[in-house]
């Protein structure tokens, strides 16, 4: 059966890499960021940092993996544009939002974003041996160590203007609040950082990352209800009822790669791992495979969006492998086949459909745009094959 499920994965890691490979921009570079549910490109839609060193990333890795030549161009084509619009070489780090040409629309920097600025120029040079790649991976990580990391509270501040003025966390926060602190800018610091550390592994950055992980261990997770705290204020309190399933994964299996790429063992940090993806498989997966979105105040939202459908299937494998209970695998099988059968988009041209409602009807929204991107599912793809076939 893993020999069947890593072809299909292998065969669908090609079809999410075609299609995002007809959205080059050979006009004005980078990809685009806008395609709506009926397949229509809108060439002339603002480009996103987050987007750009997303498609970064995945081409990079995409050519690390498989070696072949078309993802390397893909990747060197994602990194021309990057340096060129989306990094700020007066006041360093990476804006948030560049028009289709790549002018400056949104010069705010956050910290999530610099992460992934990170961990795409990181893969890039792990993919290329390109010596520019991870010296401005360097910059950027002193960045977010100087004006990100706040000793008081500790934790990493979130936003900030152009000109490295801290203020209110207004991009990454949703569900009418504001946070002070997001368990999902602390996370992709962990994965960024990990990544980094792969390519160029210091004292300093393992201690950066040993800090980051203690974070979750004592402030992000709750061991009582074994959940991520999504949204706190600045003295670590929670501002919001929320319960997000597909973060929760993702953090498990994150965690987790951070413990093997570090070789560190601490059943304080294996714990909160297993401890993650038992409870949404207790509490979030449905009879179909499928994944629910979240909880907030009690109120449930029953969407399988993309996102969270891919890092349950890598959460799954993971949580499978770390402890052989055949009940991971069955999690992870299952929402495999959800994923093929209803996340997956068969139309000609399509990817991956937004996701479904709780009736199983498509979600008409945008298949691309700046929070939709190859990563996700790309991501799943490229470490479910690697772990299927090592």
């Amino acid at each position: 059966m893993s020999g069947q499920i890593a072809y299909e994965i292998k065969e669908e890691l090609h079809r999410i890499l075609e299609f995002w490979r007809r959205l080059k921009d050979d006009r004005s570079g980078g990809f685009y960021c806008s395609v709506d549910f009926n397949l229509r490109v809108d060439r002339e839609a603002d480009k996103s940092g987050v987007a750009a060193a997303r498609n970064l990333w995945t081409f990079s890795r995409a050519y690390h993996l498989t070696n072949e030549i078309d993802y390397r161009k893909l990747a060197d084509h994602a990194y021309a544009f990057f340096v060129r619009h989306l990094v700020d070489n007066l006041h360093g780090g990476i804006y948030w939002l560049v028009d289709y040409e790549g002018a400056v629309i949104d010069s705010r920097k956050h910290i999530y974003l610099q992460a992934f600025g990170v961990y795409a120029l990181s893969e890039y040079y792990l993919a290329t041996g390109t010596r520019r790649a991870i010296e401005l991976a360097m910059k950027i990580w002193h960045l977010i160590e100087e004006k990100g990391w706040n000793p008081e509270s500790g934790c990493y501040r979130e936003e900030f203007s152009r000109e490295w003025e801290e203020t209110d966390n207004e991009l990454l926060s949703e569900n009418e609040i504001v946070a002070d602190i997001t368990a999902n800018t602390h996370l992709h610091i962990l994965e960024s950082y990990t990544t980094f550390y792969k390519a160029f592994p210091t004292k300093p950055l393992r201690e950066s990352l040993i800090r980051v992980l203690d974070i979750f261990a004592e402030r992000i997770y709750s061991p009582a209800g074994r959940y991520q705290k999504i949204f706190l204020d600045s003295h670590w309190n929670e501002i919001i009822d929320l319960k997000s399933y597909g973060h929760d994964i993702e953090a498990s299996w994150l965690i987790n790669d951070t413990l093997r790429v570090l070789s560190l063992n601490d059943d304080k940090y294996d714990k909160i791992v297993i401890s993650l993806a038992e409870q949404v498989l207790i509490t979030a997966v449905q009879p179909d495979g499928s994944l629910i979105n979240e909880v907030e105040g009690g109120e449930v939202d029953e969407n399988r969006l993309w996102w969270v459908q891919a890092e349950a299937a890598v959460g799954f494998f993971n949580a499978w492998e770390k402890t052989e209970d055949e009940k991971y695998y069955k999690a992870f099988a299952d929402i495999w086949s959800y994923i093929r059968e209803k996340i997956v988009d068969h139309r000609s041209g399509g990817e991956w459909l937004y996701g479904r409602n709780s009736e199983g009807d498509p979600l008409k929204s945008d298949v691309v745009e700046h929070w939709k991107t190859p990563y996700h599912n790309s991501r799943c793809c490229m470490e479910l094959f690697s772990r299927l076939t090592r």
